[in-house]
């Protein structure tokens, strides 16, 4: 397991290499740790704030984010688009 800078590290240099792809979407499939950093990363939250993110993200949400050359920006965080209709109330988790 990696120390917390290099973690944050990982998860940086995997937006940076999305980032400067020549591809125009992208969809990543992860966890909440990786998720959290990243917005954490793009709000410039603390590490604290980072972490206590993570314990707020619901299982299967979706987070967006939209990119360009110079830079990433937050469209959604923790959306459950897939789980709206009122008959899947109870499968709405936490990590």
């Amino acid at each position: 397991m990696p120390d917390y800078p290099s973690f944050v590290q990982g998860v940086v240099g995997a937006l940076d290499h999305v980032r400067t792809s020549n591809c125009s979407n992208v969809l990543i499939v992860s966890s909440g740790g990786p998720i959290s950093t990243a917005v954490g990363h793009l709000l410039g939250t603390s590490a604290e704030t980072t972490i206590e993110l993570n314990f707020h993200i619901r299982n299967t949400s979706i987070t967006e984010f939209s990119f360009n050359p110079k830079r990433h920006v937050l469209l959604s965080f923790n959306h459950l688009p897939h789980l709206d209709d009122p008959v899947y109330a109870d499968w709405h988790t936490y990590a």
